[in-house]
């Protein structure tokens, strides 16, 4: 399963433990984050560490069915249907479900919270539950917090990169709910907030009006919510970009009292 808050702070805490220094930590929180806290990873006690559930319910739509058994046994087939795939999604039909994994990449409720209501009843894989939205947006947080508050201790910051799904570039907005959560969330705790999505929803504005869709061919991997070569040097340029006008400084040595955890002095 994908990472989240509950991983980025135990992987942290691992890597601090042995001994591994840094200069600053960047969380790249993705939109999938609030499905994984709300539905499948579960304290296992207060140590954070977390276990996921031994089953999960998936009820692929049929086209998705069909198309990866076409993939699977009939390549050419497969091959001349992505043809009339990608006719249809560069003149901006958004609805594409290929892959089990990921439903309909252009609206499909593991990433769709941030713009409409989602299933809350089921389980995962279907759903939400046992936590809903609210309840995996607030499990995020309080990861989030807690990553941040042992990283203040030892004197590292933290810094917090957003970035859009398909689903966000067609649906949503560039102030998205995600955007608007996490930049809120930085006030006072990140070193900087990079948000992706201006610099993808001006690649979309960029289309010829004959092909709208143009944005999704040429940044996405065809058939996954996942960048492309292009669509990771974008992302890549953006961080970077950042760090270049903003570096990260050496942090300094700090050293923490065994008990309470609290900063005894920096040289």
């Amino acid at each position: 399963m994908s990472y989240s808050p509950s991983n980025y702070l135990n992987t942290t805490r691992m890597e601090l433990a042995a001994g591994v220094k840094f200069d600053e930590v960047i969380v790249f929180i993705d939109i999938s984050d609030v499905h994984d806290e709300a539905a499948f990873y579960q304290d296992v006690d207060a140590s954070g560490a977390v276990t996921g559930p031994t089953r999960r319910r998936v009820v692929p739509a049929w086209y998705t069915k069909w198309r990866s058994r076409l993939a699977k046994h009939f390549a050419l087939t497969s091959y001349l249907y992505e043809f009339v795939e990608r006719f249809l999604v560069s003149h901006g039909y958004y609805h594409l479900a290929r892959d089990e994994r990921f439903g309909d990449v252009f609206d499909d409720d593991r990433g769709a919270w941030t713009y409409r209501k989602v299933n809350e009843t089921d389980p995962f894989w279907a759903g939400y539950a046992p936590l809903g939205v609210e309840g995996g947006i607030a499990k995020e947080k309080a990861k989030m917090t807690l990553l941040w508050t042992e990283l203040e201790k030892r004197n590292i910051p933290i810094s917090v990169v957003v970035y859009p799904w398909p689903a966000q570039i067609v649906h949503d907005t560039a102030d998205s709910t995600q955007v608007r959560m996490w930049r809120d969330w930085c006030e006072g705790k990140c070193k900087r907030f990079v948000s992706l999505f201006p610099a993808f929803f001006a690649v979309k504005k960029q289309c010829p009006r004959m092909q709208p869709g143009c944005w999704y061919l040429n940044y996405f991997i065809f058939g996954d919510v996942h960048y492309n070569v292009a669509g990771n040097a974008m992302f890549a340029d953006a961080v970077i970009k950042s760090l270049e006008e903003d570096p990260p400084g050496k942090r300094l040595a700090t050293t923490l009292h065994p008990e309470s955890g609290a900063a005894l002095d920096a040289h």
